[in-house]
């Protein structure tokens, strides 16, 4: 039975999804995440490493050790670049090196996928079509983009997704507080809540280096959003999910709510991508669809999982099953699909955004009513937990103050 081990820094539900459709795909999975985590709720995990918010890279190379799986596969943006900075590291073992290259692809095109501008470059060489990007240094490389370009326009964060770090502009004096705030570290309190609140530390180092962001600038589309989740192997593509979006969260947040597509576009620039990175392993790309032409523009490459690629659709639409089938050689199994439409709310997103809505009553449910614990996980409201949390860690900072009164406590 091939391994797979789930590397994930926070706590989005589809780790725990994407464990699911591996699980019943014929895998034995295994995960590291840290505590709290909504994945810890399922059966299908036949072990669980903890993932320390202070010292993830050690965490990971730990658990990579241990588990030993035949592919690693991160979850979320952070996971994939402490993979990467593995890979580049001289005293990562030999071993875990290769685990790397077998799961994220050709490390000469990791320093490409890193920065939005020098992916979008790749991209446009290979005639996609991209917004044009202008990487920005400074406010006078702005003043200078702004003299040359109408506006609206879009800044954007290289390392973020799910809608942040991006902002539109309308006008020069927005245009400048937009970049000041996205160039300059996350704001204190944005990292202190992030780090005791929500327990994720990934921007905690970066805060106190008091290093600055890398800020890109676009031209505003006017379109809609669409996505292809891809499974991909030594550059080849063998499995993928294109969607429009219906829906998202929040304003350029995540999908809640799309519509499986039929695109050859999409695919076709998919599989030119994937061959010139070299790519393996799960991933995502984003487009924009202008609305007066329907042409697609490429904006993003999420190298890592994204939300739809747990979907059990059929084959070349399986990609927890294509991937069975690379790592053993054994043919595609056909499975039947439980997803009879193609609208699709996802969940929790669109039952937390809209209760009331009417994808809820004629789209298919993406909810995995098999694992009871996981559902009530995800439904929790984020103010629980996040009073959960705060608890939690008032009770660690009393807890040497009662050692020192004398009063009994259970660490």
């Amino acid at each position: 039975m091939p391994k797979v081990l789930l590397a994930t820094t926070c706590r989005w539900i589809s780790a725990a999804r994407m464990g699911m459709a591996l699980h019943e795909a014929g895998f034995s999975v295994e995960a590291l995440c840290p505590s709290g985590h909504p994945l810890r709720t399922t059966d299908v995990f036949s072990r669980i490493y903890p993932c320390s918010g202070l010292r993830p890279g050690a965490s990971l190379l730990h658990a990579c050790l241990r588990s030993q799986p035949d592919m690693v596969v991160p979850c979320d943006e952070w996971a994939a670049q402490l993979l990467r900075r593995l890979h580049a590291s001289k005293t990562t073992p030999d071993p875990v090196r290769q685990l790397i290259e077998r799961s994220l692809g050709d490390p000469s095109r990791f320093p490409v996928i890193e920065s939005r501008s020098e992916f979008l470059a790749s991209a446009q060489a290979e005639g996609i079509a991209v917004p044009p990007t202008t990487l920005l240094g400074s406010e006078e490389d702005l003043e200078r983009w702004l003299s040359e370009h109408p506006l609206p326009a879009v800044l954007k964060v290289d390392g973020t997704s799910g809608g942040e770090g991006v902002q539109m502009v309308t006008s020069r004096e927005s245009a400048l507080q937009a970049f000041r705030t996205l160039h300059a570290p996350l704001p204190t309190a944005v990292v202190l809540k992030r780090s005791i609140v929500d327990r994720e530390y990934k921007d905690l180092g970066p805060w106190l280096a008091r290093a600055q962001r890398r800020v890109s600038i676009q031209p505003l589309i006017d379109g809609h959003d669409a996505n292809i989740a891809f499974l991909a192997w030594n550059g080849e593509v063998l499995a993928s999910i294109a969607a429009e979006v219906l829906k998202t969260a929040a304003p350029r947040g995540p999908a809640v709510v799309v519509k499986l597509l039929d695109s050859p576009a999409l695919l076709h620039a998919l599989e030119r991508l994937a061959r010139r990175l070299g790519l393996s392993g799960f991933g995502g790309l984003d487009f924009l669809i202008e609305n007066s032409t329907g042409k697609p523009y490429l904006i993003e490459l999420n190298a890592r999982l994204t939300q739809t690629s747990h979907l059990a659709l059929s084959s070349p639409h399986d990609l927890a099953g294509a991937l069975h089938a690379a790592l053993t050689g054994a043919p595609l199994r056909e499975r039947r699909s439980p997803v009879a439409t193609d609208t699709i709310a996802l969940f929790p997103g669109a039952w937390q955004c809209d209760p009331n809505a009417e994808v809820l009553s004629s789209g298919y449910h993406d909810v995995p009513w098999q694992q009871p614990a996981l559902v009530r996980a995800a439904m929790a409201p984020p103010s629980r937990i996040n009073r959960q949390n705060w608890l939690a860690l008032k009770a660690r900072l009393r807890a040497p103050w009662r050692v020192r009164s004398g009063q009994k406590h259970e660490a």
